[in-house]
């Protein structure tokens, strides 16, 4: 009986994965369609473009997946998980001075979709963002995506 709780104990821990999210740190990193420096560029994103990794690697590489949901390969020199980040995922967006439709538009105004920021945390549907320049404000969850970090079971032997 303890072999058998042992063996399925391991199995089970064999197969969850957990999905992380990841967030470019440098301006224009390069996403490849491969796993190799020499593959076809796939995009070319803005500092702070947040990406879910597949769980995929390569020497010098992870697998990951975009807001519009096409897979791509960085470098793992680009990209870190120790940053929250977001990128507007509507057409356009209006940033605030707080988190509400209440508050006056912030000076930065409105981002378009592709704006990328760090997310620093919010409430009642809105977060409070920081761009490149360092300006902040306040943006309707609505309107972006992050990839979350959600537990994902496979028994796929792959």
């Amino acid at each position: 009986m303890r072999l058998i709780f042992f063996f399925l104990a391991g199995v089970l821990a064999c197969a969850v994965s957990r999905a992380q999210s990841t967030c470019v740190h440098r301006s224009g990193a390069i996403l490849r369609s491969a796993p190799q420096a020499s593959a076809p560029m796939s995009w070319k994103v803005p500092k702070y473009m947040p990406l879910a990794t597949t769980g995929q690697s390569r020497t010098g590489f992870v697998e990951v997946v975009d807001v519009d949901g096409q897979k791509h390969w960085a470098s793992t020199k680009d990209v870190s998980s120790r940053l929250k980040c977001l990128v507007v995922a509507s057409r356009k967006s209006k940033l605030r001075t707080g988190p509400g439709s209440e508050f006056a538009i912030a000076h930065a105004g409105v981002a378009d979709k592709y704006s990328t920021f760090v997310d620093l945390g919010g409430e009642d549907g809105w977060t409070q963002v920081q761009d490149e320049t360092g300006d902040k404000a306040w943006i309707n969850l609505d309107h972006v995506w992050k990839p979350s970090r959600r537990m994902r079971m496979s028994f796929d032997a792959d």
